[in-house]
Formats: C-alpha cells, sequence, structure tokens
C-alpha cells in the first residue's frame, strides 16, 4: 500500500493540486493531510469564516471530486489543524465517508493490517488563542511559556471571545482516550501510524525559527507508550513549518519509532511517499512545484536509520 502525506498545504493557495498532481503521477493508494488545508484569512475571526467556506465548497470539495473520478480507488484521511476554523468543520462531517475519512481523534482502517490514529490539538502557541488549542499536560499547561491564553473560538458557528482553562481538558487526557480505545475490539491488535498535527517536544521536528521547541509532551509520551508496546509503525506530524530547516532534519526516532515533519514553504509542496509494509526503509521526501503547463515532481531518499 502507497501512502501520500503531507501537511499545511494552506501554506500556498496551489498546494492542493500540486499535492493532487503528486497523488496521481505516484498512484497512490491513499492521501493524507494531517491538518492546515486552508490557504486563506481575513483579518479577523469572523470575516474568515465565511472565506474559509468559500474555499472548502469552491475549492476543496471540487478538486476531490474530480481527482476521484479520475481515481476512484484512492484513499484520504484528512482533518483541519489550528490555522483552520472550527465553525465549518459540519461541512466536512457532511461529505466524509464520501469524499475522506476524518481523522481527529479517531481511528481508521487503512488496510487489513494497518490503523491510521489522528490527532489535530496543539499546545498554545504565542498567536492568536483559536479553536484546535489546548493546554498541553495538567502538570506542563504551557501556559508558563511566551503564549496566549485568551482569544476566541468558532465552534458554535460565530466567533466568541475564549480563555484557556484548565477545566476543559487538555492534550494528554484526549490521548489517553485514544489509548482506551487502542486496548479494545477492534483495535487492540491491530499496528498503527499516528497523525498529529503537532510534533512531539524536544525532537527535531518541533524547532522554531529562534531555536525554541515548541512541540507536545503529551505527543511524545503519547509515541513513547506504543513505541514500547510495539504496535505504533511511525509517526507524522507538521504544524511548525520551518523545524527541518532549523534542524537539518524531517525524520527522528523516539523510543524507535520513526517521526517525521517533511516541513513546508510556499511555491513548493513538501510530502512524504512510502510503502506501508515498510516504512522504515521506504519513506521519500517529495517536493512538487509548477513547471510551466505542469508539476515538477522530485523524491529524494531519506535515511532514518541511527
Amino acid at each position: 500500500m502507497n501512502v501520500l502525506y503531507t501537511s499545511d498545504i494552506h501554506t500556498d493557495l496551489d498546494h492542493l493540486d500540486r499535492l493532487l498532481a503528486a497523488a496521481g503521477h505516484l498512484r497512490v493508494d491513499a492521501v493524507i493531510i494531517g491538518g492546515d488545508l486552508i490557504p486563506v484569512w481575513e483579518w479577523t475571526l469572523s470575516a474568515s469564516i465565511e472565506t474559509q467556506r468559500r474555499w472548502i465548497r469552491d475549492v476543496l470539495f471540487p478538486r476531490l471530486t474530480i481527482f476521484l473520478r479520475k481515481s476512484p480507488s484512492t484513499s484520504f484521511f484528512l482533518d483541519f489543524g489550528n490555522d483552520d476554523l472550527m465553525a465549518n468543520r459540519p461541512l466536512l462531517e457532511e461529505k466524509a465517508g464520501k469524499y475522506f475519512t476524518l481523522i481527529d481523534r479517531q481511528i481508521a482502517a487503512l488496510n487489513a493490517n494497518l490503523a491510521l490514529v489522528g490527532y489535530m490539538f496543539v499546545r498554545p502557541t504565542p498567536f492568536k488563542l483559536k479553536d484546535w488549542e489546548k493546554v498541553d499536560c495538567a502538570h506542563r499547561t504551557g501556559l508558563e511559556d511566551d503564549v496566549l491564553e485568551s482569544g476566541a473560538r468558532t465552534e458554535t458557528g460565530v466567533e466568541r471571545p475564549y480563555r484557556l482553562k484548565l477545566s476543559d481538558g487538555t492534550m494528554e487526557d484526549d490521548l489517553a482516550q485514544l489509548t482506551e480505545l487502542l486496548e479494545k475490539p477492534p483495535w487492540q491488535e491491530r499496528e498503527f501510524i499516528f497523525v498529529s498535527h503537532c510534533p512531539p517536544v524536544n525532537s527535531a521536528l518541533d524547532f522554531l525559527s529562534d531555536g525554541r521547541h515548541a512541540g507536545s509532551l503529551a505527543i511524545r509520551h503519547f509515541i513513547e507508550h506504543w513505541g514500547s508496546n510495539g504496535r505504533l509503525r511511525a509517526s507524522f506530524h507538521g504544524h511548525i513549518h520551518e523545524s527541518p530547516w532549523m534542524s537539518k532534519r524531517v525524520c527522528d526516532r523516539i523510543t524507535g519509532v520513526p517521526c517525521f515533519n517533511a516541513g513546508q514553504k510556499a511555491g513548493q509542496l513538501r510530502a512524504l511517499f512510502f510503502d506501508a509494509r515498510d516504512i522504515e526503509d521506504s519513506t521519500c521526501l517529495v517536493k512538487v512545484k509548477d513547471d510551466e503547463q505542469s508539476y515538477k515532481i522530485s523524491i529524494s531518499e531519506l535515511s532514518i536509520h541511527p
């Protein structure tokens, strides 16, 4: 089973088209987008709700419809990230099962032997607090860092003021619930990959441009637990676009688990291509950029062994 993974296609208006071009060229069985889909914003969250809604209706859905007519056997797995407004997630829910499978806090079968576990929340950022931000861990809230604790949320369909509260739950709580699901039928013996928009803290995947680590401790603990358990085959991340240029790496190892963040940039889509039967040795970095009237797709082998 060949899989194409990317995240943060919001970085560029044309990244969705570049991604679909690569998926068609590589004839993949599955495409996974690990959050931050929508490349349009206005000055306020309220104004951005309608702008993002139009992009979903006028760009995302039509592009997927055209692609799936040509490649009906390709499965899509995706969800929103912290720059996608929750007010519009019902639009995705209406199409879930037809065009794609939603992955946030879900477990889905990739094939008969491998599952996908998804989680899209991120720890608080230094920017305006939005829908998909949550306290990391009860004992390490992250609120002592340079982050904003107040902002707004849109899950009710309109922008409403919000202040981050530990009582609203943590990323650690959510991941504990996913752990419970993984220990029950039908998943209790299934190997899986983990797709988390936020990378694990203190890794090669979570470097900000100023050199600080901005990943999640809860994510790291989840990887460590399931890595030592032996069922977690690999984890895929995004969110911090510049990390590969800061760390000089797109992969790291945590408890033996290969973990990836390809990074993202304008003008050139970055993605990862792998064979699900052997993620360890098959994962390659894919770069897609415009080449006159078509796309130039390059593939580079990765060395993820110590």
